[in-house]
């Protein structure tokens, strides 16, 4: 990784995470002193699994897609990280290696912290400590409605999936934009992509949407897709 320029103090990468987002202006500025920013071409890892890291990555702009590699090798998106979310927080609570790797989904910018910092700034201000349990609880229950999710077919879970994505308004219905390719949001689903393109084609064929555009798609009724991913 390369580090670009220092970001100026009104663009702090801290301003905007919920992790230091309680912290006043004074105590802000504190904690982007020891911030390293960094940047990452698409493509580009920020992290290996099993790397021995003592860092903790805030997402400034773009995005980072952690993907956990099972014991059979298949590839799982365990989850996408977008502008003000943390990356490597579990490492840094229990002090285990990663089990997941870290890549960039296009060029994206992040602030490193440095583990013996970021412990030294939770003892100054509690308040990130606290906050950040607050982030891993949220995790926990993504996770817990991830695995219950994976209980039910996949045309539920895509239905689920598209139901969370930004809408604009058609005349036909709702249309969504893939943030991800296809590929990857089987992997998020737990599936595979063939299983993805039937779903789609099963959705479709009973009137819930249409495709737009290879990345653009229209939901075309919304309370049928909201039973359907209630199961």
């Amino acid at each position: 990784m390369t580090s670009p320029p220092v970001l100026p103090p009104h663009d702090l990468c801290v301003a905007r995470v919920p992790l230091f987002a309680r912290l006043d202006r004074d105590a802000q500025h504190t904690v982007a002193s020891f911030a390293h920013p960094a940047q990452l071409s698409r493509g580009q890892l920020l992290h290996g699994a099993g790397s021995d890291l003592a860092q903790l990555f805030v997402v400034h702009t773009g995005r980072l897609k952690v993907v956990r590699v099972t014991a059979s090798g298949l590839e799982r998106i365990v989850r996408i990280a977008e502008p003000g979310e943390v990356v490597g927080e579990h490492a840094f609570l229990m002090g285990q290696r990663p089990d997941s790797y870290v890549e960039a989904l296009e060029d994206t910018s992040v602030c490193t912290f440095q583990h013996r910092d970021l412990a030294r700034l939770m003892e100054t201000h509690p308040e990130i400590g606290l906050q950040l349990l607050r982030t891993l609880s949220t995790r926990l229950d993504d996770a817990e409605r991830g695995l219950s999710q994976n209980a039910i077919g996949v045309p539920a879970r895509l239905a689920d999936y598209l139901l969370e994505l930004p809408m604009q308004r058609d005349p036909r219905g709702a249309v969504v934009t893939w943030p991800l390719p296809k590929r990857d949001v089987a992997s998020y689903l737990g599936t595979t992509p063939e299983s993805l393109s039937r779903a789609l084609a099963r959705l479709e064929a009973q009137g819930l949407l249409t495709a737009a555009s290879r990345h653009r798609t229209i939901l075309l009724d919304l309370d049928g897709l909201e039973s359907l991913a209630n199961g």
